[in-house]
């Protein structure tokens, strides 16, 4: 695994960690140090969760873009490397249906139950909608890793792929 990727991995982790742990000490609220804490705990964790969702929008969406234009400038050169090249490409493309609904969802998620915890704190909606936000937003990027992390796994094989057919027989 590429350092990206790693990073990535380590990114959607913690984020989903740092939310989770979030999302527990709301309920201990007067044992943990109250109200104050929940707020800086939830932006820091709500934020770093909206970076990883959006990450994972760029990752697939500019691997396979990368796939895509390898595909494009061996056409004119090769133009049975770039049907190889085009068929990996249309794998690739298709791993995007099962980490982008929950990377959707999670911004989603995520930007409606931060602004909608700033209402709750002012008395303009109810505590259950927010309670509501959240654990969807928790719930969907917990089950969406599990997808993130199986596509990406089959994409880095992809990318593979594509390097090892531009490579063969490439002059230098």
């Amino acid at each position: 695994m590429l350092i990206i990727e790693r990073g990535f991995v380590t990114l959607l982790w913690v984020s989903n960690s740092l939310l989770a742990l979030v999302y527990l000490a709301a309920w201990n609220q007067g044992s943990l140090g109250g109200v104050q804490l929940h707020i800086v705990g939830a932006s820091v964790a709500t934020l770093l969760a909206l970076f990883a969702q959006i990450s994972t929008l760029f990752y697939f969406i500019g691997s396979g873009r990368w796939i895509k234009d390898q595909a494009d400038e061996w056409v004119l050169r090769d133009k049975a490397r770039a049907f190889r090249i085009w068929e990996i490409y249309q794998k690739a493309n298709k791993l995007k249906a099962g980490p982008m609904p929950f990377a959707t969802l999670g911004i989603f998620f995520g930007l409606f139950s931060f602004i909608l915890g700033g209402a709750l704190q002012v008395g303009a909606i109810p505590l259950w909608v927010h309670v509501s936000l959240t654990s969807l937003l928790l719930v969907n990027n917990i089950v969406g890793q599990f997808f993130t992390l199986r596509a990406l796994k089959k994409n880095l094989i992809y990318l593979d792929m594509t390097t090892r057919e531009i490579e063969i027989d490439s002059p230098a």
